[in-house]
């Protein structure tokens, strides 16, 4: 799947083709063989709701903010892979919203 990176003003967004999907942050690096980006700072990653996503992680609790996921977070979207210590999940009919502190986004 194609992506397309753009960073404007210390805030990053990655789209993909089949479902757009957006991430924010304060600041992207990106791994030398291009496999790898990991975005710090008040990072924002937002997908359509009509996209298949997966969350995986060792704890989760339901919030008035909206369901914390703690401890070994594995978020995934067709070829996309997000790893992360926490995610706050929102979701509404048209997006799903995840708000994290750190994340790295790799491609299977």
């Amino acid at each position: 799947m194609k992506y397309s990176i753009a960073l404007m003003f210390l805030l990053t967004s990655l789209i993909c083709l089949a479902y757009e999907v957006n991430v924010k942050s304060d600041k992207m690096v990106k791994s030398k063989d291009g496999m790898e980006t990991i975005y710090s700072g008040n990072v924002v990653l937002t997908i359509d709701a009509g996209s298949s996503v997966d969350i995986t992680s060792l704890n989760l609790n339901p919030s008035d903010s909206g369901d914390v996921y703690e401890g070994d977070v594995k978020i995934s979207q067709d070829s996309m892979v997000v790893n992360t210590n926490k995610a706050i999940v929102t979701r509404n009919n048209d997006s799903v919203q995840i708000k994290m502190d750190v994340a790295t986004i790799s491609k299977e």
